[in-house]
């Protein structure tokens, strides 16, 4: 997928079309940060009949226009999109790390407003240790998070070097595999900062609140390489259906990468068109908790 593709004017970008499809859509919400270009190698390892769509932050479309500071108002604004494509269900809702967070919520309003879901789809996502909370208040911790903890300085290196001056720093040492494609200069950065430590307001903030459980089936894929400290990533609590924990080969961000996009591709269309109660097949066990 070219990344430039999500520039071009919507919120909702085609990942992978197929117009003569029978396949009801995969919606992917976006990560922290906005973009979807990390699904890129997932939809291209989908098969050719299944229809993909990409929900990505409004900041990445046009200078203005709506911002929603919450999880729950970012659903209700993405469950509009997702309308103007398949106006009823059953849906299919998926998102990686944040995006999970989303889609869950999405997925709770279709079913308080009576709809169904065939599928909702948590990607190595936590509601339990979401993200760090440094990220809301310290745009160097968020600086660091956007580059996935990758640029060779140390937080305590990067808080030293004035505001001023950080983030031209940060983005002279994202060079080959660590740049993102959608920055290319300082105010880039700089917006790209400002929208993670929104995200990551929105994401502690949902985390606390209480509300009532999701009264649908729902599947985690855990990348088995990555470290989280609990086994169901905090969902148990908020699935009051089927769910289904199994792992994918990867850690928190190689799993959606060309080498393990396939496994992960595997298990989405096994629990969107067999079912949670199918992924049992896959080496590693799924452990279904009603």
């Amino acid at each position: 997928m070219d990344s430039r593709r999500q520039e071009q004017g919507s919120a909702l970008v085609p990942l992978r079309e197929s117009p003569a499809s029978d396949q009801r859509p995969l919606f992917l919400i976006h990560p922290l940060g906005g973009t979807v270009f990390c699904y890129g190698e997932l939809s291209d390892a989908m098969p050719d009949d299944q229809p993909i769509f990409g929900i990505q932050a409004y900041d990445h479309v046009a200078p203005t226009g709506p911002r929603p500071a919450t999880i729950e108002d970012m659903a209700e604004h993405y469950l509009r999109l997702v309308r103007t494509v398949q106006p009823e269900g059953p849906y299919r809702f998926g998102g990686w790390c944040m995006g999970g967070a989303v889609a869950y919520a999405m997925a709770r309003q279709v079913r308080e407003e009576g709809g169904r879901v065939e599928t909702l789809a948590l990607i190595d996502s936590s509601i339990a240790d979401p993200v760090p909370p440094a990220w809301v208040d310290d745009d160097a911790a968020a600086i660091l998070g956007a580059f996935g903890n990758e640029l060779p300085i140390t937080l305590a290196e990067l808080q030293q070097i004035s505001p001023q001056r950080r983030l031209q720093h940060a983005l002279s040492l994202a060079e080959g595999h660590l740049a993102r494609p959608d920055v290319g200069n300082v105010e880039d950065l700089q917006r790209l900062v400002a929208l993670y430590r929104r995200h990551a307001r929105a994401l502690l903030q949902y985390r606390d609140q209480a509300h009532t459980p999701y009264d649908g089936s729902a599947v985690v894929i855990r990348g088995d390489e990555a470290m989280h400290n609990r086994h169901d990533m905090g969902w148990e609590a908020k699935i009051d259906g089927s769910l289904v924990i199994l792992e994918t080969p990867g850690d928190h961000r190689s799993l959606l990468s060309k080498r393990h996009a396939n496994a992960l591709a595997d298990r989405l269309v096994v629990a969107m068109r067999e079912g949670v109660g199918a992924l049992s097949r896959f080496a590693g066990g799924a452990a279904a908790t009603l």
